[in-house]
This record gives C-alpha cells, sequence and structure tokens, in this order.
C-alpha cells in the first residue's frame, strides 16, 4: 500500500530537484472541480514566495504570453500553465507552439525553475512532452486528495506509470464511486507512485475570487482572439492576404498622390473593381482591429494618412 504523505513532501521533492540543479515540469490532472487550480496555486505559492497572477501565471496558452512569462522569470521562479492542454494536447500532434516551448524548457534545464502544468488528463498530453519533459505528476482523484508519481527515467514510455488511456479515463469517471482505499490501490504496482496526500481548500473566499478574475480575464482575451479569427476567416473568402497588403500600398499611394486605384489596379494587375474591393476589404481589417493602425511603419503610414483611415471609416455608410 502507498504511504501517506502531504504537501510538505510534495514541496520537499521539488527543492531537492532545485538543489540538484534539476528543472521541475509538474503536470496536475483531474476532471474538472477536483482542485486543479487550488493545488496548482499551493504549490506556486509555496515554491516561489513572490508568486504573482501578473508575473507567474498563464490562464491562456498562447505562444508570445507563455515564452515571455518563463523566459523572463528569475532563477528558482515558479510559474502555473492554466488549461495546458490548449498547447500540449495529442490531437495538436507535434505543432510550433510546443517545439518552441520545447527549446524554452531545455533551456530551463540551468534554470532551476519550476513550471506547473493543469490539464484533464495525464494521457491527453502528447507523447513527446511526458517523456522529454514532465517529471512529476499529481493525479487528483477526488476534491483534496491526490497522488504523487516521480519520473525515475525520463526518456521512458508511458507504460512505466502503469496506467493508460482507458484506464486513466475509468479511474477519473469512477472515483467519486470508489473508496480511496481503492482509488491507491490501482497504483500500489507502479513503481513511479511514492505517496498519496490531502490538500486544504481555498484559504478565503478572496484568495478564489483572485484567481478567478484572472482566469476569466484570460478567457475574454482568448474569446476575443476567437472572433478576431472568425471575422478574418470572412474576410478572406473574398480577399487573400496578400491582396490585403497591396490594398494597404495603394489606399496610402491614393491617399498621398491622388493616383486613382483604376491606374494602381492596373500596375498591380487588378481590375479597378478588384482593387477598389481589396482596398474595402483592407479598411474592414483595420475597422475589425485584425490591422492595428498605429503599428503601420509611421515612415510611409503618416498620421494624416491615418487620420484619412479613421475619417473614411467613420463616415461609412452603415449596413
Amino acid at each position: 500500500m502507498l504511504r501517506q504523505g502531504n504537501i510538505d513532501d510534495v514541496i520537499e521533492i521539488l527543492r531537492q530537484n532545485q538543489q540538484n540543479d534539476f528543472f521541475n515540469c509538474v503536470a496536475i490532472t483531474a476532471k474538472v472541480r477536483k482542485g486543479k487550480s487550488r493545488l496548482a496555486k499551493l504549490i506556486s505559492s509555496r515554491m516561489y514566495p513572490d508568486f504573482t497572477y501578473e508575473n507567474n501565471y498563464i490562464g491562456n496558452p498562447k505562444h508570445g504570453e507563455t515564452w515571455r512569462k518563463l523566459f523572463n522569470s528569475p532563477q528558482k521562479s515558479t510559474n502555473w500553465i492554466d488549461e495546458a492542454e490548449k498547447i500540449l494536447s495529442t490531437e495538436r500532434r507535434y505543432d510550433k507552439e510546443q517545439w518552441w516551448l520545447q527549446q524554452l524548457f531545455n533551456q530551463f534545464a540551468s534554470h532551476n525553475k519550476t513550471v506547473i502544468l493543469c490539464t484533464p488528463t495525464f494521457v491527453g498530453i502528447d507523447p513527446r512532452w511526458r517523456r522529454a519533459h514532465i517529471t512529476i505528476w499529481i493525479y487528483i482523484y477526488k476534491r483534496g486528495k491526490a497522488i504523487l508519481l516521480k519520473n525515475r527515467d525520463i526518456q521512458s514510455s508511458l507504460d512505466v506509470w502503469g496506467l493508460d488511456a482507458m484506464k486513466e479515463k475509468e479511474l477519473s469517471t469512477k472515483a467519486d464511486q470508489m473508496s480511496d482505499e481503492r482509488i491507491i490501490q490501482n497504483f500500489d504496482a507502479n513503481p513511479c507512485a511514492l505517496f498519496y496526500f490531502s490538500f486544504p481548500d481555498w484559504d478565503s473566499p478572496e484568495e478564489k475570487a483572485e484567481y478567478l478574475t484572472y482566469k476569466e480575464a484570460s478567457q475574454a482575451d482568448l474569446s476575443r482572439e476567437f472572433d478576431k479569427w472568425e471575422k478574418m476567416q470572412t474576410l478572406l473568402q473574398n480577399t487573400t492576404r496578400a491582396e490585403i497588403g497591396i490594398a494597404r500600398v495603394a489606399s496610402y499611394l491614393n491617399f498621398r498622390y491622388q493616383l486613382p486605384l483604376s491606374e494602381l489596379g492596373t500596375l498591380a494587375g487588378y481590375s479597378e473593381d478588384k482593387m477598389r474591393q481589396m482596398t474595402e476589404s483592407f479598411y474592414q481589417a483595420i475597422e475589425d482591429q485584425l490591422i492595428d493602425i498605429e503599428s503601420l511603419p509611421k515612415k510611409y503610414y503618416t498620421p494624416e494618412f491615418i487620420e484619412h483611415v479613421r475619417l473614411y471609416l467613420e463616415n461609412k455608410p452603415k449596413v
């Protein structure tokens, strides 16, 4: 039977890894409302007293934010990536974001950093990540109750965990109806399972509210990104990205030198109607905030042109 431990034992293992110049990558898995976020916050604060949501929490994983926060965090810091399945899921295969994160994590090997990944299932993480990066897996089987497994052979296959995809899914589904002893028995034969432990709920409603505030803000960012993506897909049904780029230049030349769009279209190899459609798509992209007009090169896109675009959008007939 696995021994009973506590949260102090978890922290002790992570600190020993730090002392031995070993990079900590912790996967916390559980079904919804089992306490992943609470445990992640508890470990983060214990491991890194200077933890703040602003600097060390990533609620909407994407390449830019994840790279910036992880890269800029100091040595021995702890960073928490919520909903990590969005970048590490097996369904994504091995994409560019996973490649970037792998390069970043490789650098962390000598930085004594700790990264916590919250995700619904362990087997749902891309196999390359399981083998190459995750050093500790914490499986929450009931709210406030978990089992810690330590990967002693980082290059080992998933079989070393003694738990395949079907078994993990069944356990997670039936855990609430099973006794704690029965669940723990499933891990007895696993050489990586070290101990089971309990952890407390949020210390106060205010502490949980702080987390939810940042979580909801991240979800709002994600929703805005999805809206932009949908608008861009609609826009690209009739106009390509390259054509929008051409229209951007044509719009400026039309404004700056009063060159007719018909002549600009001829020079670019487009009919006058097509050039007008491309120009309308360019203005639409600005109106939908798909293009940040303030980020256009000031050398060419002068304040006068930017003001011209704004006035055009303000006076454009509403559909």
